[in-house]
């Protein structure tokens, strides 16, 4: 399934593209289209999102995008490429050579032609880190550790002063309480899971920094 801005024309593979595409056109959220069906997941940690994916089309519509799904046809002709194709694809599909609308790109001749010429921007941006890949959750709890700790001893940067070993016995510690069946540390309320990715995290900084 993917959506497609009604205005712009713009494709986004998922509806999480979609609502991020959306709320970065957005200057004031009290404003927003989603504003008043998001209310009835208010308790969650990103209400936006988790509406999203259970109301796709009801979110789509709102934030105006249109639902572009795949569906059969008996004919069976590519609207591209006019090739005929057993079981094709009667849907809205955006051809990622011409950029198009028609019909299964994936047994469209012109992609099948240009299989051999280099995508370009693949090329500018190989061999680069992709920050993108992380999970946005992963960022997200280790910020509230992070956040929590600042408050907790009034430094940000007071975790530098600690020894590599008490951070590996940290990790252990919430691990272990995870995998009794502990959800979140019993002084800071937070997930057991967001402490050991923290740890995690503070490790991997003093071997890269300075090999502790």
């Amino acid at each position: 399934m993917e959506f497609r801005n009604s205005n712009t024309g713009e494709v986004a593979l998922t509806i999480d593209q979609a609502l991020e595409r959306f709320c970065d056109r957005k200057q004031d959220c009290d404003y927003c289209e989603l504003r008043e069906p998001v209310q009835q997941y208010k308790g969650t940690r990103r209400p936006c999102h988790e509406y999203a994916r259970a109301n796709q089309h009801e979110a789509a519509a709102l934030m105006g995008y249109e639902v572009v799904e795949e569906r059969y046809d008996s004919s069976g002709t590519c609207g591209i490429c006019e090739k005929s194709i057993p079981n094709g694809y009667d849907g809205d599909i955006i051809c990622s050579i011409t950029g198009k609308s028609g019909k299964s790109e994936d047994k469209c001749k012109l992609k099948e032609a240009n299989m051999d010429k280099p995508d370009q921007q693949a090329k500018a941006d190989q061999g680069k880190p992709c920050p993108s890949l992380v999970p946005v959750s992963l960022i997200e709890a280790v910020t509230a550790i992070r956040m929590y700790g600042s408050q907790k001893y009034g430094d940000p940067e007071n975790w530098r002063k600690v020894e590599p070993q008490r951070y590996r016995d940290a990790l252990y510690r919430h691990w272990l309480a995870y995998l009794k069946g502990e959800k979140c540390d019993q002084e800071s309320g937070l997930p057991h899971l967001w402490h050991l990715a923290c740890n995690a995290a503070f490790l991997i900084e003093m071997e890269e920094t300075d090999g502790r």
